[in-house]
């Protein structure tokens, strides 16, 4: 499977099919010179990560990675063992790339989306359940005008917060479902533009809604939407059309930070 990976890196296109289970604690990164598409085609099999840092790692620019499932009856996953893995990261320098979860295809673990411009698109399903690690997040100082589309039927879900997002950029939830833990949030923004249309469901925690500063993290619990202003001061724009919203409040809006009236002022 290495051989084949390595191989389709370089060729524009490519799709690696599993026939079989396959266990590696090896990171596939992008190169310089690989080109810009290729694709993992999980084939109802399970591709366990067991290293310490990311699965996939997508660097430098106009690169492209596609997780599907092609098998009759779905079930492929992507696993990541250890708690501090990432499944699928963006790099902090990378620029222009496009990661997309097709229909079918699972991944259990966390996609971060680090650089500039970079593009996720979801339709198949993240499950972060078992390490109390977000499933979606950005990076408050490395990630600039990403955007992050969950596709009607997208799933994603955590024991903790479901989506963290405190980079610049637009997340967009059409009608996906999202749920984060008890005690959690589905949503937290802290910066950037959320964008909710009909047909959306997002779940946080049904306890008492509060919020605790945090310099490097999430800062509220129970609610299906936060919005907490960052100390980066970046302005966040809520837009929702529709939707179903279940938590200890269906939006809750705080500033942990104490930042100023002029700052708070850019959250609309």
């Amino acid at each position: 499977v290495s051989a084949a990976i390595n191989a389709a890196r370089t060729r524009s296109g490519s799709t690696v099919k599993l026939n079989q289970n396959y266990t590696t604690n090896t990171t596939v990164q992008t190169g310089v010179a690989d080109f810009q598409l290729w694709t993992l085609d999980l084939n109802g099999h399970t591709y366990t990560y067991t290293g310490s840092a990311q699965a996939f790692d997508i660097r430098f620019t106009k690169k492209s990675f596609t997780l599907t499932d092609s098998s009759a009856t779905g079930g492929g996953k992507l696993i990541v063992n250890d708690s501090d893995a990432v499944a699928i990261r963006c790099e902090g320098s990378s620029s222009e790339n496009t990661i997309t979860i097709k229909e079918g295809a699972t991944v259990e673990g966390t996609i971060l989306i680090g650089g500039e411009n970079n593009t996720l698109d979801v339709c198949g399903t993240i499950a972060a359940t078992g390490n109390k690690k977000t499933a979606i997040q950005t990076n408050g100082s490395s990630t600039t005008n990403s955007t992050i589309t969950l596709h009607d039927g997208a799933i994603v879900t955590s024991e903790s917060c479901a989506i963290y997002h405190p980079g610049t950029g637009t997340l967009n939830v059409k009608k996906a479902t999202v749920t984060g833990g008890e005690g959690f949030t589905g949503i937290e923004m802290r910066a950037g533009t959320l964008n909710v249309y009909d047909g959306a469901e997002i779940t946080g925690g049904e306890g008492e809604p509060g919020s605790t500063p945090n310099d490097n993290g999430t800062t509220t619990n129970n609610a299906a939407i936060a919005v907490a202003q960052h100390n980066t001061k970046e302005a966040i724009n809520i837009n929702i059309e529709g939707g179903t919203f279940t938590g200890g409040a269906a939006f809750y809006e705080s500033n942990p930070q104490g930042n100023s009236d002029d700052d708070i002022a850019k959250v609309t």
